[in-house]
């Protein structure tokens, strides 16, 4: 027997969740271990498992949505900005298959380090062109 998702469980009401706002298409919750105040996690209230699967109809809701969330909490906590991250395949860290964005409101003084701190390093100005070129043309192609 598959376990139920977690996220599923919450837009069901079988485990509770301090939800903030919801409409036809998502909930918005605070997430259980915020990375800031105010960190949120707004999911689509059916199930599914990234943004590839979500029809793009109920996407440009979730969008709408997650602006729209961003400005209220923006105001009402007085952030001076955000990190918005959707967690994509097992490569991504994703531990919970259902598409998620995370809300996470940034102030200056809140400890956290600025995210992809650690880049890519290229030996040479020449290694760091034909990178750029090499994964540029696959991309394009």
């Amino acid at each position: 027997m598959e376990e139920q998702c977690i996220f599923c469980s919450i837009v069901e009401g079988k485990i509770p969740a301090a939800i903030i706002h919801e409409d036809d298409v998502g909930l918005a919750f605070l997430d259980i271990t915020p990375a800031t105040k105010g960190h949120t996690v707004l999911i689509s209230k059916e199930h599914y498992e990234d943004i590839f699967s979500v029809p793009s109809e109920k996407l440009e809701k979730l969008i709408v949505f997650a602006k729209g969330l961003m400005e209220h909490i923006k105001e009402k906590l007085s952030a001076q900005g955000f990190n918005m991250e959707s967690f994509i395949g097992s490569a991504s860290g994703s531990m919970i298959k259902h598409f998620s964005f995370h809300l996470i409101p940034r102030y200056d003084d809140d400890g956290q380090e600025r995210p992809f701190a650690t880049r890519m390093k290229f030996g040479s100005k020449e290694e760091l062109t034909k990178y750029l070129e090499e994964t540029a043309e696959k991309i394009t192609e």
